[in-house]
């Protein structure tokens, strides 16, 4: 098998790698890239770079950037630099790495979203908003996801089916709605597709409001109970953590196919450096990337 792992930052990469000389694992993959437009193909039949076909997985690991709210038992200086704005502003990128990560999973394979954040917008509502644009995607239940042994010892919540969305300026506005129908406009966010990422700029943007931050009318038969909420409070040294285990149905007939055992790839997201090519075992995939495990490996563990 082969695990690749992906991150926007090469010096946590090169991290990874160093960890990854510490025991045995399969092959190790490591790139660093935009993840949201992460991408390998199998090489052609004839020079390399002339096309090929979409390289699947068989297990994702979409560890997304997040307002790290549940980590303040550890670090508790982040409760001085929290803000509302933080959990705005990550949801439309935390979107977009679901989104790829599913597309880049093989029909019947899992994919796992995790942050350790306690927001529902960075939380259910991306889970929400990417099951209702990939109906292929379903979401597992916990005695499903996990093994037996785990869950029987797993102190955790069910996900959240209802939240509030607070104004960009809540701190002095006040303001939550709960419903897009109530969102001024002046705070909506322009009319474009829910799952773009915010684009570079010089400056820091204004994090502004989208319909996939709101529960779906239908957020009951989207199943979202069965995220696992894990709270600082479920254990003296426990932090908040949200994870969601996704299953992918079987493959419609437009679909590539999973490349087979030791065909060819190569990582579209940008050239991998010769120092972030050499092999070893990972602990785990680096938060921000969509990552997984070809040919039976398994997936990224968090970090």
């Amino acid at each position: 098998g082969l695990l690749v792992s992906n991150d926007l930052e090469r010096v946590r990469q090169e991290r990874t790698l160093r960890r990854a000389q510490c025991g045995p694992c399969v092959p190790l993959l490591a790139t660093y890239g935009d993840a949201t437009a992460f991408e390998m193909r199998t090489l052609g039949e004839g020079a390399a770079g002339d096309g090929g076909r979409p390289f699947l997985f068989d297990r994702v690991l979409c560890d997304v950037p997040c307002g790290g709210d549940g980590t303040l038992r550890k670090s508790p200086l982040k409760l001085s630099r929290w803000s509302v704005a933080a959990g705005l502003g990550a949801h439309a990128l935390q979107l977009a790495i679901l989104l790829r990560g599913a597309a880049l999973l093989r029909p019947g394979g899992r994919l796992v979203y995790s942050t350790c954040a306690l927001d529902p917008l960075q939380d259910e509502a991306v889970v929400s908003a990417a099951l209702q644009q990939e109906p292929a995607l379903a979401l597992l239940d916990p005695a499903e996801a996990l093994p037996p042994e785990t869950l029987a010892s797993l102190r955790y919540s069910r996900g959240l089916s209802s939240w509030a969305v607070p104004h960009p300026d809540f701190e002095t506005e006040r303001a939550m709605y709960r419903s897009w129908e109530e969102v001024p406009p002046a705070v909506r966010a322009p009319s474009t597709a829910p799952s773009a990422a915010p684009a570079a700029s010089s400056g820091p943007p204004r994090s502004l409001l989208r319909p996939t931050m709101f529960p779906p009318d239908e957020a009951g038969s989207l199943a979202l109970g069965r995220c696992i909420r894990l709270l600082p409070t479920h254990a003296a040294e426990c932090g908040g953590f949200f994870v969601a285990v996704l299953a992918k149905r079987a493959a419609a007939a437009s679909e590539p196919p999973t490349a087979p055992h030791g065909e060819g790839c190569a990582a579209a997201s940008r050239r991998v450096p010769e120092s972030l090519s050499r092999g070893g075992a990972a602990p785990g995939a680096a938060p921000g990337a969509a990552s997984g495990a070809a040919s039976g490996a398994a997936p990224a563990e968090p970090e």
